[in-house]
């Protein structure tokens, strides 16, 4: 992460930055700089690799349920979003998942329950059939991966980073366009609507399968011992 690094610049041994929020250069101090995608990547000097963070499908793959889901009910994340589409789709059981960072806020509507955080994420994505990230800021996005495993379409707000992630997959709309986002969701309670999104999403998960990153980010560190 970006800050202080005072532990770094000490270090004797050979020292690693995992870098996934945008960073100024002079943070960057490390023999080896990891960042989680290309929209993070700062050109820098020294070696630097990118490792997506690393989303093992069989580890989260389930039988998707039948609610719209957002995962952190933070204003970042969206929760403004996802109240104003839920009162626009009084019809749709919608699920809000507390996060573990930033503050959360429960939007109390007849239609949308929300749950605390969980750890084990197929507790929620096998109860839903649409994720939704409308984030403000995504350098990557994760749960969008994590839910792809399960053929799950995921509608985003087209960060950089989602976009990344995401690919040919995501159905992007901004995320204050509450009118776009009730479209996409009716759009996919078609049930051919759906399944072709689905398969979508189980192509792109099987894409982003972590092995070849994981093996040369290996070969990195091994290279600094």
């Amino acid at each position: 992460h970006c800050g202080d690094g005072g532990a770094l610049d000490q270090a004797t041994a050979p020292t690693v930055r995992f870098v996934h929020m945008p960073c100024p250069d002079k943070d960057l101090t490390a023999d080896l700089v990891v960042w989680n995608s290309e929209t993070s990547r700062l050109p820098i000097p020294g070696r630097s690799i990118v490792l997506h963070p690393p989303v093992h499908p069989d580890r989260y793959r389930t039988t998707p349920g039948d609610h719209v889901t957002l995962v952190n009910l933070s204003k970042a994340k969206g929760v403004k979003t996802l109240h104003r589409v839920a009162q626009q789709m009084p019809d749709v059981r919608f699920l809000g998942v507390r996060g573990g960072y930033g503050g959360q806020h429960a939007p109390k509507l007849p239609n949308l329950e929300a749950v605390r955080t969980v750890t084990d994420m197929r507790a929620v994505y096998r109860r839903t059939r649409i994720l939704i990230a409308p984030s403000e800021y995504e350098s990557w996005g994760r749960v969008g991966v994590e839910a792809m495993a399960s053929g799950i379409p995921v509608i985003a707000h087209p960060t950089p980073g989602l976009v990344e992630s995401l690919g040919d997959a995501g159905i992007f709309v901004d995320r204050d366009d509450t009118d776009g986002w009730v479209e996409q969701i009716r759009r996919l309670q078609d049930p051919d609507e759906w399944a072709a999104a689905s398969r979508l999403a189980t192509v792109r998960s099987a894409e982003l399968d972590p092995g070849d990153d994981i093996d040369r980010f290996v070969e990195e560190i091994e290279a600094l011992c």
